[in-house]
């Protein structure tokens, strides 16, 4: 029922989502995709009371998860003013109540996200220096009491360079995240060739030893065309 209503309601709303920008490594999620997201989060007991931030949201996963209208809080960081414009015409029409806050991740995420989600949600530049960022940022927003909050991370790779899969988990295992689960191909993407069209969802749950392995202020490239 929720992936059916997700995309009935993707499909009215298709026109906002903004064309991607390749500055930012934007990829647009097909609507299928976002709906299977939303399902999954719902499925794992990650909407429902659950306060959840979104690092990046050009895909409208935010909105999907909004109108299950269960969770406690919903927030989007975004660098790109489209999308947090879109999202909030959105947000506003429906009641959804969506936050948007903009804000470059290069810089420490704001003190009022700090500690504060039980659920991040990021599919982040396919670089290793982007995922590190993303992965460190969404990390200072988990609530540290929160014994089961969760990352969700996409990452895209060829299977004819698996090796390169090996730092993502290196860098959730160096991190201090535990690796629950991994959908290979889960997510499905318009006109992204240069991916292969798919990437993969990472979930990995808080455990005590849990760090962020970027603070402060970040300033090296973490796009793929810097």
């Amino acid at each position: 029922m929720i992936y059916k209503r997700s995309v009935e309601l993707l499909s009215h709303h298709r026109d906002k989502r903004p064309a991607p920008k390749r500055s930012y490594d934007q990829f647009t999620a097909t609507v299928e995709t976002t709906a299977k997201r939303v399902a999954l989060l719902a499925f794992l007991g990650d909407v429902k009371t659950k306060r959840i931030l979104f690092l990046g949201d050009d895909d409208f996963t935010s909105v999907v998860a909004a109108n299950i209208k269960s969770a406690q809080d919903i927030a989007v960081v975004d660098i790109d003013n489209r999308i947090l414009d879109n999202i909030g015409v959105i947000s506003d029409e429906l009641n959804l109540g969506i936050r948007g806050i903009k804000h470059d991740l290069r810089k420490p995420i704001p003190a009022e996200l700090r500690g504060k989600f039980d659920t991040v949600f990021t599919d982040p530049p396919y670089t290793p220096e982007g995922i590190n960022l993303f992965v460190s940022r969404a990390i200072e927003a988990l609530d540290r009491k929160n014994q089961t909050a969760r990352v969700y991370v996409c990452y895209c790779n060829s299977d004819r360079a698996k090796e390169r899969f090996l730092p993502i988990q290196d860098l959730l295992t160096d991190s201090g995240l535990m690796l629950r689960w991994m959908f290979d191909r889960f997510n499905r993407y318009e006109g992204a060739e240069s991916v292969g069209s798919a990437s993969s969802l990472y979930i990995a749950e808080i455990t005590p030893r849990t760090k962020p392995l970027i603070r402060g202020n970040y300033d090296k490239p973490i796009y793929t065309i810097d």
